[in-house]
């Protein structure tokens, strides 16, 4: 009996490191965004202040468009709530939201590695009953 329960934890672990990657994989898919957010407003802030873009419409869909500032810019703060914030305010903003990104990561990370010793720990005892 206490062979079935070892292996059903087993089991459940598994399951539960699977989650915690694909967790992980979303994770470092979003980190890479926020960061490709930053580096975007930083070249912005290179920019002198009269250049034509391409501002996107849609996914896939631009227009060419006159830049007249980069004083500031809207930032999207959630709930549909947009603010308006100097460039190096939102690129403190979008770096800060980049480090509690990288902690949070680090922290399931942590929980993926505990539960890598445990699922260890499972299978060496069921080998060794085995044996």
């Amino acid at each position: 009996m206490k062979d079935k329960q070892k292996l059903f934890d087993l089991q459940m672990a598994d399951k539960q490191l699977e989650q915690l990657k694909e967790h992980l994989e979303r994770l470092d898919r979003q980190l890479s965004e926020v960061a490709a957010m930053r580096k975007s407003l930083e070249e912005f802030k290179e920019l002198e202040g009269q250049e034509e873009l391409m501002v996107p419409i849609t996914n896939g869909v631009f227009a060419k468009a006159q830049l007249k500032s980069k004083d500031k810019v809207h930032v999207n703060v959630g709930e549909g709530v947009i603010v308006d914030k100097t460039i190096d305010q939102a690129i403190t903003l979008i770096t800060t939201q980049l480090n509690q990104m990288a902690n949070y990561r680090e922290q399931v990370l942590d929980q993926f590695n505990s539960w890598i010793q445990k699922a260890e720990g499972l299978a060496k005892e069921l080998q060794v009953q085995e044996g």
